[in-house]
C-alpha cells in the first residue's frame, strides 16, 4: 500500500510541476528574450563599440544564446515543458542576459565619467579594474561582470564624483544652483543615515 501511495504522490507531484511550468515558462521566456535583444541593441551603438570589448565574440555569444532560447521556446510550444525548463536553466540560470545589459550600461557610465578626470594615476587604476570587467564580459561571465560593476559603483562612484567636483574645468560646466542642490541633497542623505542608526540599549 505504501508503494502505491508513493506512486500516486509522485504522479500528483509531476502534474503539479507540469501546471507550474505551463504557467511560469512563458514569462521567463519573454523576459530572457527581451534582455538578449536589449543587449544586442546596445552593442549596435557606436559608443559601446569604443569600450574595448571583443564585439564579434560578444555578438556571436548573444546569437548562440538566442538559438538556445529558440530551442526552449519550441519545446514549450510542443508541450514538452520539462525540456523547455531544463534548457533555460542550463543556459541562463547562472548567466542571465540581464547581467550583460546591466554590466554594459554601468561600464559605459563609468567610462563616461572618467573622461573628465585629470588624475592620470587614478584613471590608470580604474582602467585596470575595468579591464577585468571587460575580460569577464568577453569570456561570457556576465554575472561576474555585473557583480564587479555593482561593487565598483558602490565603492568608486563617490570618489569619482569628488574628483569631478574638484576639477576646475568640471566645476565651470556645473551650474552653481545645481552644485548647491547636490550639496543639500548629500547633507540630507547624511542626516537620514544618522537617524537610521540603532540607539544603544540602556543598562538594565
Amino acid at each position: 500500500r505504501d508503494a502505491v501511495q508513493a506512486y500516486r504522490d509522485a504522479e500528483l507531484w509531476e502534474e503539479i510541476q507540469k501546471v507550474r511550468r505551463k504557467v511560469e515558462l512563458p514569462k521567463e521566456l519573454n523576459a530572457i528574450f527581451k534582455e538578449l535583444k536589449k543587449a544586442e541593441k546596445l552593442l549596435l551603438q557606436k559608443t559601446y563599440a569604443k569600450l574595448g570589448l571583443n564585439m564579434e565574440s560578444l555578438k556571436a555569444s548573444i546569437a548562440e544564446k538566442l538559438a538556445r532560447h529558440a530551442e526552449a521556446k519550441t519545446a514549450y510550444t510542443q508541450g514538452d515543458f520539462e525540456t523547455a525548463e531544463d534548457t533555460l536553466q542550463e543556459e541562463f540560470r547562472e548567466n542571465h542576459p540581464g547581467n550583460l545589459s546591466g554590466a554594459l550600461q554601468m561600464l559605459k557610465g563609468m567610462k563616461d565619467q572618467m573622461r573628465a578626470i585629470r588624475d592620470k594615476t587614478l584613471k590608470a587604476d580604474m582602467d585596470d579594474l575595468l579591464g577585468g570587467v571587460i575580460e569577464s564580459i568577453d569570456a561570457g561571465d556576465w554575472q561576474d561582470a555585473r557583480e564587479s560593476m555593482d561593487a565598483m559603483n558602490k565603492e568608486l562612484a563617490p570618489v569619482v564624483w569628488k574628483k569631478l567636483m574638484q576639477n576646475e574645468s568640471s566645476k565651470r560646466g556645473v551650474p552653481e544652483d545645481m552644485r548647491n542642490k547636490i550639496d543639500r541633497l548629500k547633507q540630507k542623505l547624511g542626516e537620514a543615515e544618522d537617524a537610521e542608526e540603532v540607539p544603544p540599549v540602556p543598562n538594565q
